[in-house]
């Protein structure tokens, strides 16, 4: 079985680290840890912005079109930098 990611998954990888170096940080968790809500809306609503929250979803219906695999690798960058 090839595990290799292909270019668009590696650019997506690429893409999704960026952000989230710029948009979030260790203090941010520790902030969201303390806070009552347990998310900061403005950085979901980025997210949002970029297509993840939908990017499951078919094309034709206004969704990015991508699979389960694409949906794992973003997961993963939000887990890397510990993103509630």
């Amino acid at each position: 079985m090839d595990l290799t990611l292909s270019a668009e998954q590696e650019m997506l990888v690429d893409a999704t680290r960026r952000f989230l170096a710029r948009a979030w940080s260790l203090a941010d968790t520790r902030a969201t840890e303390r806070d009552p809500r347990g998310f900061r809306p403005d950085v979901w609503r980025a997210m949002a912005g970029l297509g993840w929250q939908g990017m499951e979803l078919p094309a034709a219906d206004g969704g990015g079109g991508l699979g389960f695999v694409e949906t794992i690798l973003v997961l993963e960058e939000m887990g890397r930098v510990l993103l509630p």
